[in-house]
Formats: structure tokens, sequence, C-alpha cells
């Protein structure tokens, strides 16, 4: 998930707008499968707006906010896991 992030960020900075659903689209796969709603909702509406290039301008928000909501989940998991070993 993180490299997905780094590479939606980078096309959204080339506005390359079928990569940046072509790599939401992929984060919704692993995103179902840790279940963080909120986080999904974001990468669906980042891989509908730039699918329909449709307010572009909300993605770089969306991004930012998915990269800090991810860091947290992923802190969560990681200690989780560790915890159970």
């Amino acid at each position: 998930m993180p490299e997905t992030i780094k590479k939606i960020e980078e096309s959204l900075k080339r506005q390359e707008w079928e990569n940046v659903y072509r790599y939401a689209h992929f984060a919704k796969s692993s995103l179902s499968v840790i279940k963080v709603a909120e986080i999904l909702d974001w990468v669906v509406q980042v891989e509908v707006n730039a699918k329909n290039e449709i307010d572009l301008e909300l993605l770089p928000g969306l991004v930012e906010k998915i990269k800090q909501k991810f860091a947290v989940a992923e802190e969560f998991l990681s200690e989780t896991f560790i915890d159970q070993s």
C-alpha cells in the first residue's frame, strides 16, 4: 500500500489521471482486506474523480488524508501483529 500511495502521488503531480485512477483502483483491493472504511471511501473518491476527470482539485487533499490515515492504520496493525507473536 505505501508504494501504491506513492505512485498515486507521483501520477497526481504529473496530472496523469488514468494512472491515478488505476492505482486508486488497485488500492481498493488492499484496503478492502484491512477494512479501514474511511480510507477506502477516500480511495474510491480519488478513483472516480480521476477516471471521470472531475473535481481534480480535491485529489491532493484526499491523497494526503489517505497517507496520514494509512500511516496510523499501518502502525496499529504492526503493533497488533507484533503483540500476538
